[in-house]
């Protein structure tokens, strides 16, 4: 457990959007390879590892997910803002105002219209990714050179 702590702030800084797990998974794999009798990545990207015990009659099987939720770059807007498209189950209402990062590096907010430049029926709606602007204080052209469409 002790080892756990030590690791977790850490492993939970590193990027991991579903699918693009490596850099997860490499660092997972630096920190036990060395305390595993086998190791391998299967065609999925999952790591499987094996620790031979005393007794073969019992087994234990742990299990953890290497991914966290995030996003894709769906239009790149002449001010520079960009558009977002979920990758996993992220719930709209908790995303405005949040700071993203993207491809692990480019930092970033979410906008969204204040309310009182709202119209009484957007007032009305829950606010949804079409409504999202994220800014990254880049320019189109700049943001072009470090952020591709569809992309994650």
């Amino acid at each position: 457990m002790n080892d756990l702590m030590r690791y977790l702030p850490e492993l939970t800084e590193l990027p991991g959007i579903s699918g693009r797990e490596d850099k997860i998974r490499e660092y997972i794999l630096e920190k036990i390879k060395d305390k595993v009798d086998e190791y391998h990545v299967d065609v999925m990207g999952n790591l499987i590892t094996k620790i031979k015990g005393k007794d073969s009659s019992k087994k234990v099987m742990l299990l953890a997910h290497m991914d966290e939720v995030g996003f894709m770059v769906t239009k790149i807007n002449d001010d520079g803002t960009f558009h977002i498209s979920p990758v996993g189950g992220v719930d709209p209402r908790v995303v405005f105002s949040q700071r993203l990062r993207v491809n692990g590096e480019i930092l970033s907010i979410v906008q969204i219209k204040p309310i009182h430049l709202l119209s009484a029926e957007e007032r009305k709606s829950k606010p949804g990714y079409n409504s999202f602007k994220i800014y990254t204080g880049f320019s189109k052209d700049e943001l072009k050179k470090k952020v591709k469409i569809g992309i994650w």
